[in-house]
């Protein structure tokens, strides 16, 4: 029996705030829900070319989910990558700040389906995100470590204006299949963290924008037109180590 359409219901199978133990203000508000199933298919043809027989084999659910926080005051708590919760492992989130909104981040996760299960919690390395990100309506003009008062990025011109600002958590995630093609085991290798920044107008180094020299600078590029203001983008990248567990007090 068919099912009424539901309106406005996205529903956070991740459950994010329980993950992060979030509550309040602080709590994310899940914005849309995008879950998709996909299977590998293998054939066999026949003699004459056509196929004979096929077999479905490793369904996968991958999960696209936003989120918007809206609180303004203190920082964001984000999510490890490779952190496993109902089921679900995350493979990256990504954090916009546009000038006229809060906060997005869009999380990408995946979970397995096959017989013989999915990833289990606390089975795979994770990366933590090294920086504190703002909670704040519009962009922030800088960017600190969580550790110590050095900034990653910083806007020190005021006359430049600010078009965008991304900050995406990733990593390497490797599945391996088992004897009879479903997944079997997996983990995580080269966390990576990337900050995208696009300008009103062209900041120069140093005097209008600084970074830390623990970021590679992977793409700078500037855009002048006879109808348009000139812009600059910039992409920095650093790749991070996997967090150490703690290890229990004898």
């Amino acid at each position: 029996m068919a099912t009424k359409p539901k309106f406005f219901s996205p529903v956070d199978v991740l459950d994010i705030n329980t993950l992060l133990n979030l509550t309040g203000n602080d709590a994310w508000e899940c914005q849309s829900s995008s879950p998709t199933t996909s299977r590998d298919r293998a054939s066999a043809l026949g003699h004459d070319g056509d196929e004979r027989a096929f077999r479905e084999f490793n369904p996968l659910e991958s999960l696209n989910l936003a989120y918007k926080c809206y609180t303004v005051q203190g920082f964001l708590t984000l999510p490890a990558v490779g952190k496993v919760h109902n089921g679900y492992h995350i493979d990256r989130w990504l954090l916009s700040f546009t000038p006229t909104d809060f906060p997005v981040m869009t999380v990408t996760a995946h979970k397995h389906q096959g017989t013989t299960g999915s990833h289990a919690v606390d089975s795979c390395r994770t990366y933590s995100i090294d920086l504190k990100l703002p909670a704040q309506f519009c962009i922030p003009t800088q960017i600190a470590f969580a550790v110590g008062s050095d900034k990653a990025f910083e806007l020190k011109n005021a006359a430049i204006g600010m078009r965008s600002l991304t900050v995406e958590l990733s990593c390497s995630h490797i599945d391996e299949q088992g004897g009879c093609g479903d997944w079997l085991a997996g983990e995580n290798h080269d966390g990576v963290e990337t900050i995208n920044v696009e300008f009103t107008g062209v900041p120069e180094d140093s005097t209008d924008v600084a970074f830390d020299p623990s970021f590679s600078r992977s793409s700078d590029s500037r855009t002048e037109g006879n109808t348009q203001v000139n812009t600059r983008s910039l992409t920095l990248v650093k790749h991070l180590k996997f967090d150490q567990p703690s290890v229990p007090s004898p």
